[in-house]
């Protein structure tokens, strides 16, 4: 398989606008490299919901440079305000076209912020039945560009969930 996405037909009808407008413009190698460096992006750069946000809810640790989002999601009690934003700012990026993200990473963290909050701080912060949430983690889970600690969260949820 050829990594370089100039050897992609579909990508180069899209980078020269002749492509169908609603196909993807990311390919999953991209996708993967884009979910990382958004969850190695700090707290205070990720949740910012405007350029001079200051993102008061970063207290303590979670407002050194080092609280990344990875770091969020990945711990053992994370403060559900920083789910709850990150939950806002990750479903809004996926609603929209060109946005800050692409919309696949962006649902991906959103499902991921709302399985956090569940699991871990013990808070639902989404109206979203069950069947509706499961039916978006089996989605999130079969991405092939998934970051190997957000499969692990969307395996255990569909596991408990059989």
């Amino acid at each position: 398989m050829v990594d370089d996405p100039l050897h992609e037909p579909k990508r180069l009808l899209t980078l020269f606008s002749l492509g169908n407008e609603d196909s993807p413009s990311w390919l999953p190698n991209e996708l993967g490299s884009i979910l990382s460096h958004e969850l190695d992006t700090s707290l205070r750069t990720a949740l910012r919901e405007a350029p001079d946000d200051p993102v008061s809810e970063l207290k303590g640790e979670w407002s050194s440079d080092a609280a990344t989002v990875r770091t969020l999601l990945s711990h053992p009690n994370p403060p559900l305000p920083l789910l709850e934003r990150l939950k806002r700012i990750t479903k809004k990026a996926s609603s929209v076209n060109d946005g800050p993200l692409p919309k696949e990473v962006a649902t991906l963290l959103y499902v991921a912020s709302i399985l956090v909050a569940q699991q871990r701080a013990g808070e639902p912060i989404s109206n979203l039945d069950e069947p509706a949430l499961r039916e978006r983690v089996q989605w999130a889970a079969r991405r092939k560009w998934l970051a190997p600690i957000l499969g692990e969260l969307f395996q255990a949820y569909l596991n408990v969930k059989k």
